[in-house]
């Protein structure tokens, strides 16, 4: 990678928090029916709700956001390993296609494992019997996202006539509008080819398509993010400052917002198809134009060379916890579920809150605050997990079993492993470039 931008380690962990922050009731608690959700809304005073409601929004497509950052990184990575040929360029594609089945498989087997396998509740040891799932959820969208975007911009930079990288930028940023619009059809079209698939016999193929049209992350609505993503990357690989993003930023959120509203004015009720599988499509570009402001926002804390050193190093130490659960972002999202799921169980013992949920009627039966307080515990206690997790090098993770399996497979190392530099280089680097710095006014003031 050309440059290291702390502000996407920063939003990867924000990402992070989030998803335990709103999988924790809506996933475990209430199993993903919007109806319980719902009828905890029903329960938070008027002016709260509208002002937590862009927050919740927010909150529950984490995934979208990780997308768009996730394509931004492998873009930038793959910007450096084009330079290298042919065959370096499908060797590293291929290693990302077996990535991303690594990603969704290691995610399904814990999860069987430590969730719908409790040891204690079942009482009994067995190897689980893994379910594969035919829907596309977030860890699917990052590895298609992982092979398909590097692919694309290779075969955009191919051709002659868009060599300009402000062309390409545009290119990306059109398709990543015009997906959008067509998402619903693209989504049915899915829908329908699984189904034919299955009733032929083509299960892996009814399976591949199932990630098209199926689950809350339909790839048709979470790929125009990867699409902005790659735009952005190529904006940081391609200047050397940051006001190119910015006019990028707003021009993309302008465009996107009113586009956006304009779809949104169609929908008959936006807060309960927001929170189906399939999103409305102004809601998706009013949040993908939020979203790329927000990495603005990000790499102007971090990464903006105009940006006195001092406050982007103050902000760094402040944010080591979030660079640590982004070293953790797939065991996080793996033992997310088993987490939520204990907490969730002892706040709803008799001496504490009792029965959370009543799931025949579909209802919530805590309060607001009490769900607020079980959401920000569980987020609590995998913050201090990681942090004790770090203590013991951060062993027997999904990120050392990942790793473990691609050496084994490609002969290489995933550079999540190396968490001490993750977590802890930023702040080194910048602080031996402010010493450095240091140094050279000290000499400069010896020579006068």
């Amino acid at each position: 990678m050309k440059k290291r931008y702390y502000g996407l380690d920063i939003a990867k962990g924000i990402s992070v928090l989030g998803m335990i922050l709103s999988h924790s009731f809506m996933g475990t608690a209430a199993k993903w029916k919007s109806s319980i959700l719902f009828s905890l809304v029903a329960k938070i005073p008027t002016g709260l709700l509208y002002t937590l409601m862009i927050p919740i929004c927010l909150f529950s497509q984490m995934g979208s956001l990780f997308s768009l950052i996730s394509a931004v990184c492998v873009t930038l990575s793959f910007m450096e390993i084009s330079k290298k040929g042919f065959r370096v360029v499908w060797r590293y594609i291929l290693m990302k296609m077996v990535f991303g089945f690594l990603l969704r498989g290691i995610e399904i087997f814990w999860n069987q494992w430590t969730v719908d396998w409790d040891f204690f509740e079942k009482g009994k040891m067995q190897w689980p019997v893994v379910t594969i799932p035919f829907s596309s959820h977030t860890l699917d969208c990052i590895g298609f996202i992982g092979w398909f975007i590097p692919l694309l911009v290779y075969i955009l930079r191919l051709i002659p006539y868009v060599a300009d990288y402000r062309i390409q930028v545009g290119i990306l940023y059109v398709f990543s509008l015009g997906l959008t619009l067509v998402s619903r059809d693209i989504a049915s079209a899915g829908r329908i080819a699984e189904d034919y698939c299955h009733d032929n016999g083509l299960f892996f193929c009814a399976y591949l398509f199932s990630k098209v049209g199926s689950g809350p992350f339909q790839l048709p609505q979470i790929l125009p993010f990867g699409l902005t993503g790659a735009a952005i990357a190529i904006l940081l690989h391609s200047t050397s400052s940051l006001r190119p993003l910015l006019v990028f930023s707003l021009l993309s959120a302008i465009s996107n917002g009113l586009v956006g509203v304009l779809l949104l004015l169609r929908v008959d009720d936006l807060v309960s198809e927001v929170f189906e599988s399939f999103k409305p499509e102004g809601f998706m570009l009013l949040l993908l134009g939020m979203q790329t402001l927000l990495l603005l926002l990000f790499f102007r804390l971090f990464d903006d060379p105009a940006r006195p050193r001092t406050r982007r190093l103050a902000a760094l130490r402040r944010t080591v916890f979030l660079r640590r659960l982004n070293a953790l972002s797939l065991s996080s999202f793996v033992l997310e579920p088993f987490l939520s799921k204990k907490v969730f169980t002892l706040f709803q013992l008799p001496p504490l809150f009792g029965p959370g949920i009543d799931y025949d009627k579909e209802l919530c039966l805590w309060s607001w605050p009490v769900v607020a307080l079980y959401s920000l515990t569980v987020t609590l206690v995998a913050v201090l997990l990681a942090r004790l997790w770090e203590a013991a090098g951060f062993r027997f993770s999904m990120e050392y079993q990942l790793s473990a399996i691609m050496k084994w497979l490609f002969d290489i190392q995933y550079d999540k492993v190396n968490f001490k530099k993750n977590i802890y280089g930023p702040v080194e680097e910048l602080q031996e470039e402010i010493n450095r710095e240091q140094h050279r006014s000290d000499d400069l003031v010896v020579e006068y």
